[in-house]
């Protein structure tokens, strides 16, 4: 029932449940009622049944269980060898994103959050590059209840703002964070995607604004941080470039990240 639900963009009625899953109409029914009572469905009066806010948290969880941090470890160490730089790996929940493996160097300022920490997705390049990967009216479902706290001159003030913004990083293949977060902060964070093309997470370095330039941030991301963040893609199992003169899938096309003006 999940899994047909999570097919269609719209709720189903009871009769649409029992039609597609070719069960009997009462045992549709208790289904439907125990995946309510745990949060798992959402009832739409005259609508129909949709999926559950207990399903965001249940499958960041599964996520979690992918071996991701494992898989990316070895990419990362490269990166931080690379560039001298904190690589983080992080993760969308709810209206947060949440490191779940780091790699570090020794420099005075760090923000970007030890492994299980949160920190807002609307202030974060990381939590740009999550959200990217939800529609606007997901991002704005998502982000409902969200204060967006005026952290520095910089930060995003609105969830229009942050809808906007987030069309330039699907262009880019990238996110740019100056001093949005903290003052003296600047952070890039590129797309890793699972094996359907969808955001899976987030790869990030995090530096001192006062020793990196955003023009050279931004060359960071594109010749190193974008294309690690493809290897790692890769590994994940997602396709490569379909052979044979045919096209891939967009949403499974390697980024092209575009550089832009400082």
């Amino acid at each position: 029932m999940l899994r047909v639900l999570s097919e269609v963009e719209r709720p189903l009625s009871l009769g649409e449940l029992v039609e597609r899953l070719g069960a009997s109409k009462p045992s549709i029914y208790r289904l439907v009622r125990t995946l309510i009572d745990n949060g798992a469905l959402r009832e739409l009066r005259g609508e129909g049944y949709t999926l559950g806010p207990a399903l965001i948290s249940i499958g960041e969880a599964a996520r979690r269980a992918t071996r991701l941090p494992e898989v990316a470890r070895p990419h990362m160490e490269r990166l931080r060898e690379s560039l001298g730089e904190t690589v983080v790996l992080s993760m969308l929940d709810g209206d947060e994103l949440v490191p779940v493996a780091r790699i570090e160097v020794r420099q005075i300022l760090s923000v970007s959050g030890a492994v299980g920490a949160r920190l807002p997705a609307y202030c974060t390049s990381a939590g740009h590059v999550l959200l990217s990967g939800l529609s606007g009216d997901e991002v704005r479902a998502r982000l409902a209840h969200c204060t967006f706290e005026r952290r520095t001159p910089n930060t995003i003030a609105s969830v229009d703002e942050l809808v906007t913004a987030l069309a330039k990083v699907r262009e880019r293949g990238y996110a740019i964070n100056d001093e949005q977060l903290v003052v003296g902060h600047r952070s890039a964070a590129t797309p890793v995607r699972d094996h359907g093309g969808n955001v899976a997470a987030a790869l990030s370095i995090s530096v001192p604004a006062a020793r990196v330039p955003r023009r050279e941030l931004i060359h960071f991301a594109t010749q190193h941080l974008v294309p690690t963040a493809q290897a790692l893609t890769l590994d994940l199992g997602a396709p490569g470039p379909a052979g044979d003169g045919e096209a891939a899938p967009e949403s499974q096309r390697p980024i092209e990240p575009q550089a832009v003006p400082a």
